[in-house]
């Protein structure tokens, strides 16, 4: 939990350089703050500009390629750029050339989800997680960390049919959240 913490804090700081250097200084102190509605467009790059820096794409192709393997990408991304495993989820999404997403879920509902560009189906937002799927299976036991990658089916995550084989790997954070990778194989 430290190292997620410390994840965390030097996002922010790194989102924070992101507005000075970017020069979209005039805001308010407030609009950091994001409640759930969709972020304003001088906080998503100051996200983009802390993402680059803290896990620049040559870094990331050489820790895990350009294909999926699975949740293990996200925690070797996470441990050594010493981001959260969220951070490390979106960027790997920016950089990977499989069809894939990630899925944030907290108290058995989809919060969000951010597709790689090789995907092109959207992401269901809103719901409930799927009775069957790997990520709800692991709210109900109270399992904690992550199980091993298992098949899926497209119309747990997404709006839209996928042909192949999709694989879901999902990891219990903390409490009632759940971080879910969902990539065809």
């Amino acid at each position: 939990r430290d190292g997620m913490k410390m994840g965390r804090m030097r996002f922010t700081i790194a989102h924070e350089m992101g507005h000075f250097f970017l020069q979209n200084l005039n805001q308010d102190e407030q609009s950091c703050q994001i409640d759930g509605s969709k972020k304003p467009e001088l906080e998503r790059e100051a996200d983009e500009f802390a993402a680059h820096l803290l896990m620049p794409e040559r870094r990331l192709k050489d820790l895990v390629g350009s294909r999926i393997s699975g949740y293990e990408d996200i925690l070797k991304i996470s441990h050594t750029c010493e981001v959260s495993q969220q951070a490390a989820a979106l960027r790997l999404m920016q950089v990977t050339r499989s069809p894939a997403a990630v899925i944030y879920s907290e108290a058995g509902d989809i919060k969000w989800g951010k597709a790689s560009g090789a995907m092109h189906l959207r992401v269901k937002r809103d719901q409930r997680l799927a009775r069957f799927s790997q990520a709800n299976k692991m709210l109900l036991q109270e399992n904690r960390g992550w199980a091993k990658a298992v098949e899926t089916k497209a119309d747990y995550w997404f709006y839209g049919q996928m042909a192949g084989k999709l694989m879901e790997h999902s990891s219990r954070l903390y409490e009632d959240k759940v971080l879910t990778l969902v990539w065809k194989r």
